[in-house]
């Protein structure tokens, strides 16, 4: 009987190991990127349900919403740098502290919030008899739960 050749596999045995972990990282990275692209999508149609609703009830029209994005959009791009309260250098929103004294931001709106994307430490909220949610418009948890 003649021998066939087994094909051997390159490198070592830890290097497939690395291989398979890191198509498990990419696997659930993907997954990661589906769930964030199903909620954009569902803040969309939130949002285009807002609008409807104060459409209906104060008049405002989709032209006027587009000029208004226009508007913030260029105040935006417009507005001057964040400056640190402690040594005055521009402060970047992404890192929520000054990159050169570590003085912490203090953000001055919920929509610089939304642009650092974290949330500040608030102080708790007075407790009380909380009521519970009505569910008469199907909203009974949190977002992502």
């Amino acid at each position: 009987m003649i021998p066939v050749p087994v094909p051997m596999p390159f490198g070592t045995p830890g290097e497939g190991r690395k291989l398979d972990e890191a198509r498990g990282e990419i696997a659930t990275l993907r997954d990661a990127v589906v769930e964030l692209q199903r909620r954009a999508e569902k803040q969309a149609l939130l949002l285009r349900a807002l609008f409807a609703l104060l459409s209906e009830r104060q008049g405002p029209t989709e032209a006027e919403l587009l000029d208004r994005f226009r508007q913030v959009e260029a105040e935006k791009a417009g507005a001057p740098a964040k400056l640190c309260s402690r040594c005055g250098r521009p402060v970047s929103l992404k890192h929520n502290r000054c990159l050169y004294c570590g003085e912490a931001y203090q953000v001055q709106s919920a929509f610089e919030f939304l642009e650092a994307g974290a949330w500040p430490d608030l102080p708790p909220q007075p407790t009380g008899p909380a009521s519970p949610p009505s569910g008469k418009h199907g909203i009974t948890t949190q977002p992502g739960r």
